[in-house]
């Protein structure tokens, strides 16, 4: 009998970590479920049927998933060959800076208020993947949603938004 070694995809590693990661965040719902008071007034346990569906739910959906890759990885018969990739390739960049992206949104939102932080983060957004060739696009695109939005916010359904500093709009 060789020694025959097989190996996970990558796609395979980040399915194996992401049910992991399901299952946890589900026992941690299911776990936090229990420590939710009882309500006062009609069903006791009222308050704590969504959450403890939610986390079943994630701990079950976790569990398909980890069976799944198991099972594919154990069914695969050719070798995966671990070639030099570099560390992050242009997704997991895009990924990383759109996370970045959404932590500057997020402290810049109320010092810059919605309009003027919305345009930087979608037209940020918009040049990360749709690249500098469609600049006017990207910059009528983000100015435009922005505006529309917070009308549509501000004005017609009575959402208050950050107003800019200096302009007050």
């Amino acid at each position: 009998m060789g020694n025959r070694s097989f190996a996970a995809s990558d796609a395979q590693k980040t399915s194996l970590i992401t049910a992991v990661v399901c299952m946890l965040l589900g026992l941690a719902f299911v776990i936090m479920t229990a420590a939710l008071p009882q309500a006062a007034v009609g069903m006791p346990n009222a308050p704590k049927i969504f959450p403890f569906a939610l986390g079943a739910t994630l701990i079950l959906l976790g569990a398909g998933l980890l069976v799944q890759q198991l099972a594919a990885i154990r069914g695969s018969t050719e070798e995966v060959v671990n070639e030099h990739k570099p560390m992050f390739d242009i997704h997991s960049r895009q990924i990383a800076l759109t996370v970045v992206n959404g932590v500057a949104y997020g402290l810049l939102f109320g010092r810059l208020g919605y309009v003027l932080s919305t345009c930087v983060f979608l037209g940020f957004e918009l040049l990360l993947f749709n690249g500098k060739r469609r600049w006017k696009m990207i910059i009528l695109v983000s100015v435009i949603f922005s505006l529309t939005i917070y009308i549509l916010f501000n004005k017609l359904l009575g959402v208050y938004l950050p107003m800019m500093p200096v302009i007050g709009f």
